[in-house]
């Protein structure tokens, strides 16, 4: 108790001096027990980044301001024909294939700072031209020097299949406008979707005038509700429709029209239908004229044949006649004038001669 007394102090601060340590040697085994932690998940974190950075199917690079590729992963190598540690004694400069894109990639990251889906045209090391998608976005490394993160996508397969269904399509738009058959389609109410120049042209319309029109607007009004229930119901019913039809132009001239149309029935789509038909006025006309010239002949051998029979007949009625003249002419030698019978014999005569006449 003496000794506490007299180093009451000193072993106060003793103990405060032995607490302290021990708290200050719990704290540091903590901190660096996170620390371990802290770089046990960074390290964690970085392999995860560096797997997707090398498995990665797009071209990854990060490159210094200056245009130094500082790090690629192998779809970049793969996508322009280089070793990695080739390119890493290239700038990235050299790998652009069109010098005005570049400076335009260049305004664009100084406005913003990145650069999303800007259309890339790079060069292989063999010189082939490729055509990526590139985003690229501005990164501060350790040391606070400014790089980009670089991210590019090979888009030239699908620009040629893109370029490709265009020029088929127009191939398409070239044979659909330059046909002189009208082509259209039709909704399942007889409401034109589409028709090519061919169909404006005979029916006397400017382009899309006849859009959203019935095909029954241009016929006759008594044959309106057959359209309805003949063509529409036998079209989906059957599938398709086939015939001769008239139609009124725009300035009211009646046509002939052959056409057949089929009910299309698309998987994601409403049913429509595809048509086509051809202006067979003429024909129409001329078959016609055919039919009327023809009914002229027949008539004609008609004629002909009752003008052979006729013929015939007043040939023979003209021997009969002639015989009764004969005989008559003869009796008539025998009678003098003054004999009862002689002026009938010589109206006998005379009705021969009528009669032959």
């Amino acid at each position: 108790s003496s000794f506490y007394s007299q180093y009451k102090g000193w072993v106060w601060t003793a103990i405060i001096a032995v607490s302290c340590l021990l708290l200050f040697i719990v704290g540091l085994g903590i901190n660096i027990v996170r620390r371990k932690r802290t770089e046990a998940a960074l390290r964690k974190s970085e392999e995860r980044y560096r797997t997707l950075f090398k498995q990665s199917r797009d071209a990854i690079a990060i490159v210094r301001q200056d245009g130094t590729i500082i790090d690629a992963n192998g779809s970049f190598s793969k996508l322009f024909g280089y070793e990695r540690e080739e390119l890493m004694q290239r700038n990235a400069k050299d790998l652009w294939a069109d010098p005005v894109e570049r400076s335009g990639w260049q305004e664009e990251m100084k406005e913003k700072g990145f650069v999303a889906n800007y259309d890339w045209k790079v060069r292989r090391k063999d010189g082939e031209v490729r055509d990526c998608l590139l985003t690229s976005t501005e990164r501060r490394a350790a040391d606070g020097a400014l790089q980009y993160q670089t991210i590019a996508r090979d888009i030239t397969d699908q620009k040629k299949s893109v370029e490709a269904l265009r020029q088929s399509e127009k191939r398409f738009r070239d044979l659909f406008d330059s046909m002189t058959d009208m082509v259209y389609t039709q909704d399942l109410k007889g409401r034109f979707l589409s028709a090519n120049p061919a169909l404006n042209r005979v029916f006397g319309y400017v382009h899309n005038e006849l859009i959203g029109l019935k095909a029954m607007d241009f016929m006759k009004p008594e044959l309106r509700n057959q359209f309805e229930s003949e063509y529409l119901k036998t079209l989906e019913a059957q599938g398709h429709y086939e015939g001769i039809t008239s139609y009124f132009t725009k300035d009211g001239r009646k046509i002939y029209l052959e056409h057949r149309n089929n009910l299309v029935r698309p998987e994601m789509d409403a049913p429509y239908v595809s048509g086509m038909a051809r202006d067979v006025t003429h024909r129409i006309l001329a078959e016609r004229q055919i039919k009327g010239l023809q009914e002229q002949m027949r008539q004609a051998e008609k004629m002909e044949a009752i003008g052979v029979l006729a013929g015939g007949i007043a040939h023979d009625f003209n021997n009969l006649l002639m015989g009764i003249q004969g005989n008559a002419s003869l009796m008539g030698v025998d009678i003098d004038a003054g004999h009862s019978h002689h002026e009938k014999l010589k109206n006998i005569e005379q009705y021969v001669r009528n009669g032959a006449d």
